[in-house]
């Protein structure tokens, strides 16, 4: 047999061949015919297709050996679908937007009264359940629909009222008048709270006597058709209540200290906490869909009014965004909601004093205007405290965060410039008296210079820590300072003080940053007075602190360890007055640092006023020409009583000349720091003594 007529099989064990999938003949073709189809004839090699896994039908109609490559038929497509428009228009139902907005406005109040927001009962399948919770992404959801049906000016509109009303009843609550579920609050009631010496922390008893804080009536959400609550009923809770008031005002804090510090911690818990960061946010989250849709124009920004004005919410106007250009002043929800706060808080109070038997009686201030005041007397009382923030106590604990997050909420509010003023105010009365003091004890030797140097850079290093702590540094502070200095007089919104100081206090617009005001109230009233020839520049205060760095009343004492000493009283009366000399200087950045630098060269002499610099150079060309004058003189009575001897008179006060001339440089060098105006006064003494 030929070669032709084999067949060959090739197998390979490690790769397996797909199988062929063989299709059935055609329908018409018999039984018979369809089971003895074969692959293909013998010793033929089998067709395939180009793809294995192609259904081909290999076999003849008329029963004939070779295979023809037939694709299979594809299933027949589905049929087309048809999408007929509606024969009328989906439509909204009628109470869909008062529907959508009672839960919105429910979800508010729940979360303003720290309840669960729950469907009506009408809407659950159980009669008598209350139906399941309401979640985030429902609410949100429900914004974007009322957005996106037209609804949104007129719901930011009744989301600005709603607001109104909750700041109402916010005040309401810290005021004692309501609780959150509008019942009387006797416990927390702080109508009569009173602010007196050992409150402030110093002599405030005339600053500022009683806060009687007492709103005159505000929004509430218990009457949300009038906005306003009914005052009869919350009258009668109060008389009812004032007995337990009364009781309870000595469990409320054990101390004066305790009881400025639970006010402050009232006004953040209920202010900060509650309304700010808890309601205002959800309001931000909730209806973000709506704020970046709308906005809202104060009645400062109709009236085309450039800073002040009244801005009261609702009485503005919203409109689309998109309808706006980018450079126009608005306002978002956020800054509409703190706007509605500050309209109540401001609201003037009504004088009530049922629940307190002061005579006479007490000055009510709006609600803004005590936190402002006992903000500032919280952290002006740090410095009875030595600069510690009562952390030994366990009962206040640390007491600056609660401070902090009072002045943060100042300055959301807006009422950062009175915050600055009243601090201004009360520090200048404060260091005015204690400078006061300080004179009063030196005059009367009670006290030594060293001491009021010492005290008084204790002084500077705590206000450096309190204005860092508390005191913002940024470009609204600097303008609220700005605003400040351009007023010729500055006063506190406390009661009249008959010993307060009756100069008018002013702001230096040389002082245009934060972190300056109390150490330039500090250096203006306390330092500044007695940095003068009658003060610790005068011979009986300066003169030991020359001599050596105990403080020695020795008129010999500069020859007492002439190459040991240290010269730390005169080393911080020299930074003292450097410090007073850049603070005054026009051209002194706020900056400066309170460390004088070597090699400082004078201030310029055109200044009229003496700087304290110059101040001293003068008093210490005075000590050392009457020191000198005291060695040559002494030097003379010793050579009269040795027949003029002029040797022997040489032999004496040449070393004691030479002694006093390096004790100068000693001072020069490591006291003043090498300051050129006082080396220039140094060789001026020496040459006037040496002429002597």
């Amino acid at each position: 047999m030929s070669s032709s007529g084999k067949v060959i099989i090739g197998i390979k064990p490690k790769k397996k061949k797909k199988p062929l999938i063989i299709a059935k003949k055609n329908a018409s073709t018999s039984s018979n015919d369809a089971t003895s189809s074969a692959i293909g004839s013998i010793g033929k090699p089998m067709q395939r297709s180009s793809s294995p896994n192609t259904v081909v039908n290999t076999t003849n109609n008329n029963g004939g050996g070779g295979g023809v490559i037939k694709p299979a038929k594809k299933k027949a497509s589905a049929g087309m679908i048809t999408i007929k428009p509606f024969e009328k228009p989906p439509q909204i139902p009628q109470n869909f937007y008062s529907d959508s907005l009672d839960v919105l406005q429910r979800a508010l109040i729940c979360v303003l009264r720290h309840e669960a927001l729950t469907s009506s009962a009408s809407n659950s399948n159980s009669g008598g359940s209350t139906g399941g919770l309401i979640g985030r992404e429902e609410l949100y959801r429900s914004v974007e629909d009322l957005c996106n049906h037209k609804f949104g000016t007129r719901l930011y509109v009744d989301v600005v009222k709603i607001m109104d009303e909750a700041s109402g009843e916010v005040i309401c609550r810290l005021l004692g008048e309501a609780s959150a579920n509008g019942d009387g609050d006797a416990a927390n009631c702080l109508d009569a709270l009173q602010l007196d010496d050992s409150i402030v922390g110093y002599d405030s008893s005339t600053l500022i006597s009683e806060l009687n804080l007492k709103d005159g009536g505000g929004g509430g959400m218990g009457n949300s058709s009038s906005g306003q609550i009914d005052t009869a009923s919350i009258s009668g809770q109060n008389e009812a209540s004032s007995s337990s008031a009364k009781n309870s005002s000595s469990t409320l804090a054990s101390s004066p200290t305790e009881k400025r510090y639970e006010l402050l911690r009232r006004m953040d818990d209920v202010l900060r906490v509650t309304f700010i960061n808890e309601y205002l946010n959800f309001v931000r989250s909730i209806f973000t869909r709506l704020d970046r849709a709308c906005v809202y124009f104060s009645e400062k920004e109709l009236d085309d009014i450039v800073g002040g004005g009244k801005d009261e919410p609702p009485a503005g106007k919203v409109v689309e965004r998109s309808s706006i250009s980018q450079n126009t002043r608005t306002w978002g929800l956020l800054e509409v909601g703190l706007a509605c706060l500050r309209k109540h808080m401001t609201r003037a109070p009504t004088n009530n004093n049922r629940m307190t038997d002061v005579s006479p009686p007490t000055k009510t201030l709006p609600v803004l205007t005590s936190l402002v005041l006992t903000t500032a007397y919280a952290i002006l009382s740090e410095y009875d405290n030595n600069g510690s923030s009562l952390g030994s106590n366990s009962t206040i604990g640390d007491t600056r965060p609660l401070v902090r997050n009072c002045v943060r909420t100042c300055v959301d509010l807006g009422a950062l410039t009175p915050l600055l003023q009243e601090l201004i105010v009360g520090a200048t009365i404060r260091f005015q008296k204690e400078g006061q003091w300080w004179g009063n004890a030196l005059s009367e030797s009670k006290r030594t210079a060293p001491d009021f140097l010492q005290h008084v850079e204790n002084r500077l290093k705590q206000s450096s820590a309190l204005t860092s702590c508390y005191i913002p540094s940024n470009s609204l502070a600097t303008a609220a300072l700005r605003q400040i200095s351009q007023r010729r007089s500055l006063t506190s919104a406390a009661p009249a003080d008959a010993s307060s100081p009756t100069a008018d206090i002013t702001w230096s617009p040389i002082n245009n940053n934060t972190r300056r005001i109390f150490p330039a109230i500090i250096e203006s009233q306390l330092l500044a007075p007695h940095l003068v020839s009658s003060g610790i520049l005068h011979p009986q205060h300066l003169y030991p602190m020359l001599d050596d760095g105990d403080g020695s009343s020795t008129n010999a004492g500069w020859k007492v360890n002439t190459g040991s000493k240290t010269f730390l009283n005169a080393m911080r009366l020299y930074g003292l007055c450097w410090r007073m000399t850049q603070a005054s200087a026009p051209s002194s950045s706020t900056n400066s640092s309170s460390t004088p630098r070597k090699r400082n060269t004078a201030p310029s002499s055109t200044t009229t006023q003496e700087t304290a610099l110059q101040a001293l150079r003068v008093a210490f060309g005075e000590y050392g020409r009457l020191r000198g004058l005291e060695i040559t003189r002494q030097g003379v009575s010793d050579n009269n009583s040795n027949a003029k001897d002029i040797k022997e008179m040489e032999r004496k006060v040449i070393p004691d000349l030479l002694s006093f001339k390096a004790h100068l440089e000693s001072l020069h060098n490591i006291a003043f720091r090498s300051d050129e105006s006082l080396g220039t006064m140094v060789r001026s003494i020496l040459e006037d003594v040496m002429n002597e």
